[in-house]
């Protein structure tokens, strides 16, 4: 019998916890990961020290002990025993004050308001589409009125420039017209144009196919969204988008970047560096993480 989607993803993260601990550290090559993290701190340094912050489906931890090295009150959350033990390994060996626990964000009792900065970075694609706003909600429940949540999302728009099965998937499901003219709107938007209306004309939500094609993470599904869509559902739960970072750009094509990793990785640390909140190259970039506020 066909596994559901978290079953396996626990499953394969379980696996790849000690592959993940190698790929978190600290490198001179370009890193997702890396990057993914620095953008969080990056916006946890606007913030007090002992602000209160949480990261769901920390993996092995490092932003979280990088967050407590800084003076926060951080904790971690995964529901992978494997990955939590090297959270825990990654904390002693820092000698600093970070919490983990092994459990799933939809297990967690809510207390109410009790974080100022939360972040979700390569987690929503495993989620059912059904628990996305569930999550959102329970999230929402935990940070303070004036709290930041940052949520990391795979590129939908990346299909657009990737010339591979991905943009197959996409005209087959009759999306690819409407994520060209997303992809094309930011091309007409400032660097970083913080109202976003722009993106009230793409809300709906685009079909999503029943499998997609492997990834290196073995799961059946694993949910891409186009900001469009990411900035209707946090619209609708009362938040503000105030940013979105741009993660991993691609200056090339997926098949020719396989055989130009060196070029690859200069011209993405570049973009890491020059122009981390320019989103005119988000139709390049695989990943996105997206900056809201409470509204309400």
């Amino acid at each position: 019998m066909k596994k559901d989607q978290q079953t396996q993803a626990r499953a394969t993260f379980n696996e790849i916890a000690d592959a993940w601990q190698k790929l978190s550290q600290k490198s001179e090559k370009y890193s997702l990961v890396q990057n993914r993290n620095a953008l969080v701190l990056k916006e946890l340094s606007s913030w007090p020290q002992c602000s209160r912050f949480l990261d769901i489906g920390c993996g092995t931890g490092q932003l979280v002990v990088e967050a407590a090295s800084s003076g926060h009150q951080a904790k971690g959350i995964d529901y992978s025993s494997a990955m939590i033990d090297h959270c825990r390994d990654n904390a002693r060996k820092a000698q600093v004050d970070a919490e983990f626990e092994l459990i799933s964000i939809f297990d967690v009792s809510t207390a109410s308001k009790e974080y100022d900065v939360i972040s979700a970075l390569g987690f929503i694609e495993y989620l059912p589409r059904t628990q996305l706003d569930t999550f959102i909600n329970k999230v929402t429940d935990m940070l303070a009125i004036d709290g930041k949540l940052l949520v990391g999302s795979r590129n939908r728009l990346f299909n657009v420039t990737s010339l591979n099965e991905f943009t197959d998937i996409e005209i087959e499901l009759g999306n690819f017209d409407n994520l060209l003219r997303q992809a094309m709107a930011f091309q007409s938007a400032e660097a970083q144009d913080t109202s976003f209306t722009f993106l009230e004309a793409f809300v709906n939500a685009e079909p999503q196919p029943n499998s997609h094609p492997n990834t290196g993470v073995n799961v059946d599904t694993r949910y891409q969204y186009s900001p469009g869509e990411i900035y209707s559902r946090l619209q609708a739960a009362g938040y503000r988008l105030d940013a979105i970072y741009p993660v991993h750009f691609h200056a090339f094509p997926p098949q020719f970047k396989k055989d130009n990793l060196v070029e690859h990785e200069r011209i993405a640390r570049f973009i890491q560096e020059q122009a981390p909140s320019d989103i005119r190259v988000i139709p390049w970039c695989s990943t996105l993480i997206f900056v809201a506020s409470r509204d309400i």
